[in-house]
Protein backbone atom coordinates (compact mmCIF):
# COMPACT_ATOMS: atom_id res chain seq x y z
CA UNK A 1 0.00 0.00 0.00
CA UNK A 2 1.16 3.48 -0.39
CA UNK A 3 2.90 5.19 2.60
CA UNK A 4 1.92 8.66 3.56
CA UNK A 5 4.54 10.97 4.67
CA UNK A 6 2.43 12.61 7.11
CA UNK A 7 0.65 11.96 10.63
CA UNK A 8 -3.43 10.92 9.12
CA UNK A 9 -6.42 11.96 11.25
CA UNK A 10 -9.22 9.75 11.54
CA UNK A 11 -12.67 10.41 11.78
CA UNK A 12 -16.12 7.88 12.20
CA UNK A 13 -18.83 8.44 10.37
CA UNK A 14 -21.96 7.74 12.09
CA UNK A 15 -24.28 11.18 12.33
CA UNK A 16 -26.69 11.92 14.57
CA UNK A 17 -29.94 13.44 14.19
CA UNK A 18 -33.57 13.34 15.48
CA UNK A 19 -36.20 10.97 15.01
CA UNK A 20 -39.28 9.49 16.16
CA UNK A 21 -39.54 5.94 17.46
CA UNK A 22 -42.90 4.18 18.16
CA UNK A 23 -42.35 1.18 19.88
CA UNK A 24 -39.66 -0.52 17.61
CA UNK A 25 -42.24 -0.11 14.46
CA UNK A 26 -42.57 3.26 12.84
CA UNK A 27 -40.25 5.60 12.31
CA UNK A 28 -40.49 9.83 11.88
CA UNK A 29 -38.70 10.16 8.36
CA UNK A 30 -36.44 13.45 8.58
CA UNK A 31 -37.92 15.88 5.82
CA UNK A 32 -34.49 16.94 4.51
CA UNK A 33 -33.76 17.75 0.83
CA UNK A 34 -30.15 18.92 -0.48
CA UNK A 35 -29.05 22.08 -1.69
CA UNK A 36 -26.66 20.14 -3.77
CA UNK A 37 -28.25 19.15 -7.17
CA UNK A 38 -27.65 14.93 -8.17
CA UNK A 39 -25.00 14.91 -4.81
CA UNK A 40 -23.07 10.88 -0.77
CA UNK A 41 -20.72 14.09 -1.97
CA UNK A 42 -20.17 14.74 -5.73
CA UNK A 43 -22.14 11.79 -6.94
CA UNK A 44 -26.00 11.39 -7.24
CA UNK A 45 -29.10 10.43 -5.73
CA UNK A 46 -30.13 6.66 -6.62
CA UNK A 47 -33.48 6.76 -7.83
CA UNK A 48 -36.46 4.49 -6.04
CA UNK A 49 -36.43 0.66 -7.34
CA UNK A 50 -32.95 1.16 -8.58
CA UNK A 51 -30.77 -1.92 -8.04
CA UNK A 52 -28.58 0.54 -5.64
CA UNK A 53 -31.95 1.12 -3.75
CA UNK A 54 -32.35 -2.88 -3.00
CA UNK A 55 -28.70 -3.11 -2.19
CA UNK A 56 -28.02 -0.36 0.36
CA UNK A 57 -30.26 0.60 3.65
CA UNK A 58 -30.81 2.84 5.83
CA UNK A 59 -29.50 1.96 9.35
CA UNK A 60 -30.26 3.32 12.69
CA UNK A 61 -29.37 3.20 16.44
CA UNK A 62 -31.32 5.23 19.39
CA UNK A 63 -28.83 7.56 20.94
CA UNK A 64 -31.14 8.96 24.03
CA UNK A 65 -34.42 9.71 24.65
CA UNK A 66 -35.64 13.79 23.98
CA UNK A 67 -38.61 15.40 25.14
CA UNK A 68 -41.72 14.72 23.96
CA UNK A 69 -43.44 16.81 21.33
CA UNK A 70 -46.92 17.25 20.32
CA UNK A 71 -47.65 13.48 22.19
CA UNK A 72 -45.14 11.75 20.27
CA UNK A 73 -41.56 10.57 21.77
CA UNK A 74 -38.80 11.50 19.73
CA UNK A 75 -35.12 9.91 20.18
CA UNK A 76 -31.75 11.03 19.04
CA UNK A 77 -30.73 8.48 16.70
CA UNK A 78 -27.40 7.59 14.82
CA UNK A 79 -28.05 7.69 11.08
CA UNK A 80 -25.55 5.11 9.21
CA UNK A 81 -25.57 2.67 6.26
CA UNK A 82 -25.94 -1.14 5.69
CA UNK A 83 -26.36 -3.85 3.48
CA UNK A 84 -27.92 -7.32 3.39
CA UNK A 85 -25.34 -11.07 3.62
CA UNK A 86 -29.19 -12.63 3.54
CA UNK A 87 -32.61 -11.03 4.26
CA UNK A 88 -32.10 -11.72 7.94
CA UNK A 89 -28.45 -10.65 8.34
CA UNK A 90 -27.38 -7.30 7.46
CA UNK A 91 -23.72 -6.09 7.72
CA UNK A 92 -22.55 -2.75 8.84
CA UNK A 93 -19.78 -0.68 11.09
CA UNK A 94 -19.11 -1.92 14.29
CA UNK A 95 -19.19 2.03 15.61
CA UNK A 96 -22.50 2.92 14.24
CA UNK A 97 -24.34 -0.17 16.99
CA UNK A 98 -24.83 2.11 20.21
CA UNK A 99 -24.06 -0.39 23.07
CA UNK A 100 -27.39 -1.99 24.31
CA UNK A 101 -29.91 0.92 22.68
CA UNK A 102 -31.91 -0.45 19.87
CA UNK A 103 -31.24 -0.25 16.66
CA UNK A 104 -33.15 -0.61 12.88
CA UNK A 105 -33.50 -1.16 9.27
CA UNK A 106 -35.40 1.94 7.85
CA UNK A 107 -36.58 0.84 4.31
CA UNK A 108 -37.98 4.06 2.19
CA UNK A 109 -40.73 2.71 -0.66
CA UNK A 110 -41.52 6.32 -2.20
CA UNK A 111 -41.64 8.62 0.93
CA UNK A 112 -42.94 5.99 3.06
CA UNK A 113 -40.49 4.31 5.73
CA UNK A 114 -41.15 1.16 7.04
CA UNK A 115 -38.96 -0.10 9.91
CA UNK A 116 -37.61 -3.53 11.24
CA UNK A 117 -35.96 -3.91 13.91
CA UNK A 118 -32.60 -5.06 15.24
CA UNK A 119 -32.75 -8.36 17.39
CA UNK A 120 -29.23 -9.26 17.94
CA UNK A 121 -26.23 -8.00 17.01
CA UNK A 122 -22.50 -9.22 16.69
CA UNK A 123 -19.09 -7.24 16.45
CA UNK A 124 -16.11 -8.53 15.70
CA UNK A 125 -13.49 -9.11 18.30
CA UNK A 126 -10.82 -7.89 16.67
CA UNK A 127 -12.52 -4.36 16.84
CA UNK A 128 -11.35 -4.26 20.31
CA UNK A 129 -7.80 -3.88 19.94
CA UNK A 130 -7.66 -3.01 15.91
CA UNK A 131 -9.98 0.42 14.88
CA UNK A 132 -9.94 -0.68 11.38
CA UNK A 133 -11.66 -3.75 12.34
CA UNK A 134 -14.65 -1.90 12.27
CA UNK A 135 -17.51 -4.71 11.78
CA UNK A 136 -20.33 -5.47 13.18
CA UNK A 137 -23.47 -7.76 11.72
CA UNK A 138 -26.96 -7.71 12.78
CA UNK A 139 -30.00 -9.90 12.61
CA UNK A 140 -33.32 -8.47 11.59
CA UNK A 141 -36.72 -9.37 13.24
CA UNK A 142 -38.34 -10.46 9.98
CA UNK A 143 -37.00 -10.36 6.60
CA UNK A 144 -36.48 -7.77 4.27
CA UNK A 145 -38.81 -7.11 1.37
CA UNK A 146 -38.57 -10.02 -1.18
CA UNK A 147 -36.58 -8.12 -4.19
CA UNK A 148 -33.89 -7.01 -1.26
CA UNK A 149 -30.52 -7.68 -3.56
CA UNK A 150 -27.77 -9.31 -1.29
CA UNK A 151 -24.32 -9.14 -1.77
CA UNK A 152 -21.04 -11.49 -1.52
CA UNK A 153 -17.56 -10.91 -0.08
CA UNK A 154 -15.39 -11.63 -3.39
CA UNK A 155 -12.80 -14.60 -3.02
CA UNK A 156 -9.37 -13.84 -2.50
CA UNK A 157 -7.93 -15.36 -5.68
CA UNK A 158 -10.98 -13.94 -7.44
CA UNK A 159 -8.75 -11.56 -10.32
CA UNK A 160 -9.48 -8.06 -10.32
CA UNK A 161 -7.54 -5.10 -11.63
CA UNK A 162 -7.95 -2.75 -8.76
CA UNK A 163 -6.20 0.20 -10.84
CA UNK A 164 -9.12 -0.13 -13.24
CA UNK A 165 -11.97 -0.94 -10.89
CA UNK A 166 -14.65 1.44 -9.84
CA UNK A 167 -15.74 1.12 -6.43
CA UNK A 168 -19.25 1.59 -6.06
CA UNK A 169 -19.87 3.47 -2.81
CA UNK A 170 -23.38 4.26 -1.85
CA UNK A 171 -24.79 5.16 1.82
CA UNK A 172 -27.52 7.51 3.22
CA UNK A 173 -25.23 9.91 4.26
CA UNK A 174 -24.61 13.84 3.98
CA UNK A 175 -24.23 15.31 0.67
CA UNK A 176 -22.32 18.68 1.22
CA UNK A 177 -19.73 19.27 4.09
CA UNK A 178 -21.05 22.89 4.33
CA UNK A 179 -22.62 23.62 7.51
CA UNK A 180 -24.88 26.48 8.79
CA UNK A 181 -28.58 26.74 10.02
CA UNK A 182 -29.71 27.04 6.39
CA UNK A 183 -28.16 24.66 4.75
CA UNK A 184 -29.91 21.38 4.51
CA UNK A 185 -27.23 18.17 4.00
CA UNK A 186 -29.01 15.40 2.26
CA UNK A 187 -28.94 13.27 5.70
CA UNK A 188 -31.01 10.09 5.05
CA UNK A 189 -31.50 10.00 1.29
CA UNK A 190 -29.16 7.41 -0.56
CA UNK A 191 -26.77 8.64 -2.81
CA UNK A 192 -24.09 6.72 -4.89
CA UNK A 193 -20.68 7.64 -6.19
CA UNK A 194 -17.98 5.79 -7.89
CA UNK A 195 -14.51 6.09 -6.27
CA UNK A 196 -10.96 5.11 -6.86
CA UNK A 197 -9.06 3.00 -4.82
CA UNK A 198 -5.67 4.39 -3.20
CA UNK A 199 -4.17 1.21 -2.31
CA UNK A 200 -4.65 -1.76 -1.41
CA UNK A 201 -3.05 -4.90 0.94
CA UNK A 202 -4.48 -8.47 1.46
CA UNK A 203 -3.31 -8.47 5.09
CA UNK A 204 -4.24 -4.62 5.69
CA UNK A 205 -7.65 -4.14 8.07
CA UNK A 206 -8.58 -1.39 5.82
CA UNK A 207 -7.93 0.14 2.46
CA UNK A 208 -8.31 3.92 1.20
CA UNK A 209 -9.92 5.49 -1.48
CA UNK A 210 -9.29 8.68 -3.24
CA UNK A 211 -11.95 11.43 -2.05
CA UNK A 212 -9.90 14.25 -3.23
CA UNK A 213 -11.89 15.27 -6.23
CA UNK A 214 -14.82 16.42 -4.29
CA UNK A 215 -16.70 13.21 -3.57
CA UNK A 216 -16.47 10.64 -1.49
CA UNK A 217 -18.84 9.64 1.17
CA UNK A 218 -19.08 11.49 4.74
CA UNK A 219 -21.27 11.08 8.01
CA UNK A 220 -23.70 9.20 7.92
CA UNK A 221 -22.43 7.00 5.02
CA UNK A 222 -20.57 4.88 7.78
CA UNK A 223 -21.39 0.86 7.35
CA UNK A 224 -22.47 1.42 3.56
CA UNK A 225 -20.58 -0.47 1.00
CA UNK A 226 -18.39 -0.32 -1.54
CA UNK A 227 -18.90 -2.66 -4.24
CA UNK A 228 -18.02 -3.79 -7.59
CA UNK A 229 -20.07 -5.69 -10.28
CA UNK A 230 -18.92 -8.65 -12.18
CA UNK A 231 -21.03 -10.94 -14.90
CA UNK A 232 -24.33 -9.04 -12.92
CA UNK A 233 -23.28 -9.99 -9.25
CA UNK A 234 -22.41 -6.88 -6.85
CA UNK A 235 -19.60 -8.14 -4.60
CA UNK A 236 -19.12 -6.25 -0.96
CA UNK A 237 -15.69 -4.97 -0.66
CA UNK A 238 -15.42 -2.75 1.62
CA UNK A 239 -17.24 -1.18 4.78
CA UNK A 240 -17.19 2.41 5.30
CA UNK A 241 -15.72 3.03 8.09
CA UNK A 242 -13.49 6.54 8.53
CA UNK A 243 -12.23 9.59 6.65
CA UNK A 244 -8.85 10.42 6.70
CA UNK A 245 -7.03 13.70 6.73
CA UNK A 246 -3.62 15.28 6.88
CA UNK A 247 -2.80 15.89 10.68
CA UNK A 248 -1.92 19.16 10.12
CA UNK A 249 -5.15 20.25 8.78
CA UNK A 250 -6.77 19.04 12.27
CA UNK A 251 -7.41 22.15 13.89
CA UNK A 252 -7.31 24.21 11.23
CA UNK A 253 -11.20 25.05 11.55
CA UNK A 254 -11.55 24.67 7.98
CA UNK A 255 -10.37 21.23 7.00
CA UNK A 256 -13.35 19.79 4.56
CA UNK A 257 -12.58 16.13 6.58
CA UNK A 258 -14.52 14.17 4.08
CA UNK A 259 -12.58 15.26 0.75
CA UNK A 260 -8.91 13.99 1.43
CA UNK A 261 -8.86 10.25 2.13
CA UNK A 262 -11.61 7.25 2.95
CA UNK A 263 -11.01 4.43 4.42
CA UNK A 264 -13.12 1.17 4.50
CA UNK A 265 -12.66 -2.06 6.40
CA UNK A 266 -11.00 -4.77 3.95
CA UNK A 267 -13.86 -7.00 3.67
CA UNK A 268 -11.63 -9.77 2.14
CA UNK A 269 -9.20 -10.16 5.22
CA UNK A 270 -12.63 -10.90 7.30
CA UNK A 271 -14.27 -13.10 4.99
CA UNK A 272 -14.02 -16.51 6.98
CA UNK A 273 -15.42 -14.61 10.12
CA UNK A 274 -18.28 -12.56 8.24
CA UNK A 275 -19.26 -16.21 6.09
CA UNK A 276 -18.92 -17.98 9.81
CA UNK A 277 -20.77 -15.88 11.64
CA UNK A 278 -23.72 -15.54 9.31
CA UNK A 279 -23.88 -18.92 9.03
CA UNK A 280 -24.16 -19.61 12.89
CA UNK A 281 -26.89 -16.83 13.17
CA UNK A 282 -29.16 -18.21 10.14
CA UNK A 283 -28.68 -21.26 11.99
CA UNK A 284 -29.70 -19.53 15.59
CA UNK A 285 -32.74 -18.05 13.57
CA UNK A 286 -33.65 -21.70 12.34
CA UNK A 287 -33.79 -23.23 15.53
CA UNK A 288 -35.70 -20.62 17.37
CA UNK A 289 -38.14 -20.20 14.50
CA UNK A 290 -38.80 -23.44 13.23
CA UNK A 291 -40.25 -24.84 16.57
CA UNK A 292 -42.86 -21.81 16.47
CA UNK A 293 -43.56 -22.47 12.99
CA UNK A 294 -44.31 -26.34 13.47
CA UNK A 295 -46.70 -26.00 16.49
CA UNK A 296 -48.90 -23.42 14.64
CA UNK A 297 -52.43 -24.77 13.76
CA UNK A 298 -52.90 -25.55 10.13
CA UNK A 299 -55.20 -24.69 7.85
CA UNK A 300 -57.58 -27.94 8.92
CA UNK A 301 -57.65 -27.16 12.58
CA UNK A 302 -58.56 -23.99 12.63
CA UNK A 303 -61.02 -24.14 9.58
CA UNK A 304 -59.58 -21.86 7.34
CA UNK A 305 -59.82 -23.37 3.77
Amino acid sequence: MRKFLFLLSFLALAACQDGGFHNNQSVAHPNVKSNVDDTIIGGHEAKSGSEISKLVFSFKSLVEPLESQTGSHKVAVTQCSASALTRRVILTAAHCINGENPSYIEIMQGATATTIPVVKTVIIDDYKTDSFADLALAVLKEELPADTMTVQIPNPNMEIDLKKLDLISAGYGKDTETTGEEVKDGLGVLRVVLLKISGYEFADSKFLVDQSQGKGFCQGDSGGPGMFQVDGKYYVMGVASKTVFPEQQKDSGETPVCSFRGAYVNLVKFKTWIEGTTKELMAEIEAIEAPIASSAPNADQTGIN
